[in-house]
């Protein structure tokens, strides 16, 4: 029974692992091509040198002259030495072109289903908003974000004080949970073409707020001013005036009221 299902095991293994097989293809083609060259090379060498002792004899025997070893000649004589290479080299490329052909369509597939998702979860929100109230519904999901951000904190470490500028507040979160922000905003531009200030409080595990529902980041914008659609945030330590530290987050791009487009 093993034995009959053989060759699909391998076919569905094969399948879920292209991108690795391909890329170690890929990997030993380098090398291979490497090799097939230098040995292409020694012994177009040989050739070429046989031949021009062969002619240098020629004159002395004759007392003809004979013109010197030319490159046509030389490419005519040695061309074939090179098709092994050429081959490997060939295929190597191949491998690497359909690796990243995969991958392009793994991405595409991660993305509509995160889209997918996204999707259900605002809607989800956008009805218990109509049942319970906008506001409490905004208060539920503080309380919800709060405590992910409490059982993140038990493997991300420290937490430090941070200061934002846009909601002029202070508050306590990690470094772990500033980087996720960054991403959340980021993958929220490229699936969705914008990103509200909420979802950068959302990653960091702290309140929402009313004003962070309507600035955000579009990619459009973000396209036209800086040429790439991606938002670099940075901290900046400074003194809280009482001897502590704290560190305020700063954007490349403030957030805009326009960013629904």
């Amino acid at each position: 029974m093993q034995q009959k299902n053989m060759p699909a095991m391998i076919f569905h293994f094969c399948k879920d692992h292209a991108t690795a097989i391909l890329a170690t293809v890929a990997s030993i083609g380098v090398v291979a091509t490497s090799v097939e060259v230098a040995v292409a090379t020694i012994k177009a060498k040989e050739i070429i040198d046989e031949k021009v002792q062969d002619r240098e004899n020629w004159n002395t025997e004759s007392g003809i002259l004979q013109p010197p070893v030319t490159k046509e000649e030389i490419v005519k004589d040695c061309w074939k030495l090179y098709i092994p290479a050429a081959v490997t080299g060939i295929a190597t490329i191949s491998c690497i072109l359909a690796a990243n052909v995969i991958t392009a369509r793994q991405q595409k597939s991660l993305a509509a289903a995160y889209a997918l998702l996204d999707n259900g979860y605002k809607a989800y929100r956008k009805k218990v908003s109509e049942r319970i109230g906008e506001k409490e519904e905004l208060d539920l999901a503080n309380e919800v974000i709060v405590e992910q951000a409490q059982l993140d904190d038990a493997d991300t470490g420290e937490k430090i004080t941070f200061y934002d500028p846009y909601t002029d507040r202070y508050f306590a979160s990690t470094l772990a949970n500033f980087n996720r922000a960054v991403g959340i905003v980021n993958r929220e531009m490229q699936v969705n073409g914008y990103a509200s200030l909420n979802d950068f409080y959302r990653g960091m595990g702290v309140s929402m707020t009313e004003e962070g529902s309507v600035v955000g980041w579009n990619m459009e914008v973000l396209l036209e001013w800086l040429g790439y659609a991606w938002i670099d945030f940075s901290l900046e330590p400074t003194n809280m005036g009482n001897g502590e530290k704290c560190y305020v987050i700063e954007s490349m791009y403030v957030p805009g009221m326009d960013f629904l487009g």
